[in-house]
């Protein structure tokens, strides 16, 4: 029991619609909290989830974001496993295309050398225009 005669409460106390009025700010994280002290908490924040969306910046502190859906806008987040499979992908498309280039460059060497040949020997550049032709 307390100096003023009151005691603490014994089970859930039911206020039947009363307010508690005139708390002052918490102290600590079980304390009780007005409204105005909740709201301008709230406020002070830089992120901000509406119905009409997410504003601000998200700050994740070391934190991961997890559960992310596939792409469907240009916009939108992507997961590692996205980028790792497209990433993947393009590796490929870079080893095809470089193969492609490499087999290019062998033909302009051999095109060039034709060229040499048939420049100081006819016979036997038609006869390396017939190899190059088949390959």
């Amino acid at each position: 029991m307390f100096f003023d005669g009151t005691s603490l409460p014994e089970n859930h106390q039911n206020y039947n619609d009363k307010r508690i009025t005139n708390l002052g700010e918490p102290a600590e994280d079980t304390d009780a909290a007005t409204k105005d002290f909740i709201d301008n908490q709230l406020r002070k924040r830089t992120f901000q989830v509406t119905p009409e969306g997410a504003q601000g910046h998200l700050k994740m502190n070391n934190h991961r974001i997890s559960g992310l859906a596939n792409p469907t806008q240009n916009n939108d987040a992507v997961h590692k496993h996205y980028t790792d499979s497209h990433d993947e992908y393009l590796q490929g498309l870079i080893t095809i295309l470089t193969s492609q280039v490499d087999a290019l460059q062998t033909r302009v060497v051999r095109l060039e050398q034709l060229s040499l040949m048939e420049s100081t020997e006819p016979a036997e550049a038609t006869e390396a225009a017939k190899r190059v032709a088949r390959e």
